[in-house]
């Protein structure tokens, strides 16, 4: 599995951001450069995965999973375009 020194690597190399107050909440989201999208989900954000650690004894991700899916991410990439607003 991952680890956050991987995924904030893999952030780094795509120019995306990790939204930090909603990661404080356990809510992973990227956010793309204005003008782009992710390929992932067609928007500007994409939010990759929720952590709770009371979820984790119950088959809940751990967050070795969420750095995982944020390495996927970002592996999809990122293309020019709008999304949302």
């Amino acid at each position: 599995m991952a680890t956050k020194a991987q995924a904030m690597k893999a952030i780094a190399n795509v120019g995306v951001e990790l939204d930090a107050d909603m990661a404080e909440l356990g809510n992973f989201t990227l956010d793309a450069p204005a003008g782009y999208i992710f390929n992932a989900n067609n928007e500007p954000s994409c939010l990759v995965d929720v952590y709770d650690r009371e979820d984790v004894a119950f088959g809940g991700v751990t967050m070795p999973e969420v750095w995982q899916r944020v390495i996927d991410t970002c592996a999809m990439g990122i293309r020019e375009g709008e999304g949302s607003e």
